[in-house]
């Protein structure tokens, strides 16, 4: 959703204030020329990290990345997308779909079901961070512990992730 690339958008800046983002469209969810393309912009204009939620389209950006080989890392979206792209995707935001099924399925069973958009992420246990083990060595020791922090954060409730609106 939006509100994904406005939540990182958001931690990117409070990470490194002074931090470029970009949010760019293609108007597509499986054009892989199309995502392709795009990332190919975005690497011409020195972006270092792209961040996607392009469905088929992810190849596209995959391969951009691959094809430059100039630093530039992707993270994937929806699942671990590590096996796609294994030598640029750094890591990935899972989502487990299943599991809101499931549970609204038994929300529904009980008659707790009311019907209501809910927005499930970390907190809830529906989302989480994958780490691509064979890129592990390239996010320096300090980085990763202030992501785990931080997400540990985020889990618990402690650290409210804004939403809508992009800083």
């Amino acid at each position: 959703s939006i509100e994904t690339f406005f939540a990182f958008a958001n931690g990117a800046k409070a990470a490194r204030p002074d931090a470029d983002v970009r949010i760019v469209w293609t108007q597509s969810w499986a054009d892989v020329a199309k995502a392709k393309e795009q990332a190919l912009a975005l690497i011409a204009n020195k972006a270092d990290l792209i961040f996607h939620n392009a469905n088929n389209g992810a190849q596209g950006v995959f391969d951009a990345v691959n094809e430059k080989e100039l630093g530039v890392w992707a993270f994937g979206a929806n699942d671990d997308q590590a096996a796609m792209a294994p030598e640029v995707v750094l890591a990935s935001a899972v989502l487990d779909i299943p599991k809101v099924f499931l549970d609204v399925a038994q929300e529904v069973k009980e008659g707790r079901f009311d019907g209501r958009t809910k927005i499930l992420g970390m907190p809830a246990g529906y989302v989480w961070v994958a780490y691509n083990k064979a890129l592990e060595s390239k996010i320096p020791a300090e980085v990763r512990k202030k992501t785990d922090e931080i997400a540990e954060s985020i889990r618990k409730g402690s650290l409210k992730v804004e939403r809508r609106v992009l800083k």
